[in-house]
């Protein structure tokens, strides 16, 4: 029998981090994260052993595919979370060259509109659900204790924590307002 947990925080929640985290414990990556009905099918639910999947939009299918799993809201503070989504997209902008749009309006509303339909959903059975602030400093206590696993005896690893985008932003800045300075234009 499967001892599943699925981690259904949005990204930029600490999603990264808690993966890292149960790979620890010995729950094996099943999969990538899951973003649509034909990856969730290609998922075999039935092998035993432990296991996680990260997914988002999907809780509900996964939940019935897979009774009795356990799972984890990744949370963190909204305006925290606002700046790590504008970094982000900033990020993909300019580096990567890809058009993400910044709408802090729309953040905050997915933010809110996604977690009360989470708490709904789970609203009457507590037990299966672990609300989890690991960017504000929660970690081994907290998940062990709803896992039923014991402490590891090392720190917590945090993981993809958004520094590494920021030098990346500096120097992209840093190289091409040079370059344009050269020619007489700004960086755009």
């Amino acid at each position: 029998m499967s001892e599943a947990v699925f981690g259904i925080g949005l990204s930029k929640t600490g999603t990264t981090t808690l993966s890292t985290a149960l790979g620890i414990l010995g729950y094996k990556k099943r999969f990538r994260p899951v973003d649509n009905e034909a990856d969730l099918a290609l998922i075999d639910f039935r092998s035993p052993g432990k296991f996680h999947v990260q997914t988002t939009r999907l809780f509900r299918q996964v939940d019935a595919l897979c009774p009795g799993s356990r799972f984890v809201l990744t949370i963190r503070d909204i305006e925290t979370w606002i700046n790590s989504r504008i970094m982000q997209n900033l990020h993909y902008r300019t580096v990567r060259g890809k058009q993400r749009d910044i709408d802090t309006r729309a953040y905050r509303r997915l933010w809110h509109d996604y977690h009360d339909e989470v708490r709904a959903y789970f609203s009457d059975r507590p037990g299966d659900l672990l609300e989890i602030d690991i960017v504000g400093g929660e970690g081994w206590e907290k998940l062990c204790r709803f896992l039923g696993e014991p402490t590891p005896n090392h720190g917590f690893p945090l993981r993809n924590r958004g520094e590494w985008r920021l030098r990346e932003l500096v120097g992209w800045w840093a190289e091409n307002r040079t370059k344009a300075a050269s020619v007489g234009h700004s960086p755009p």
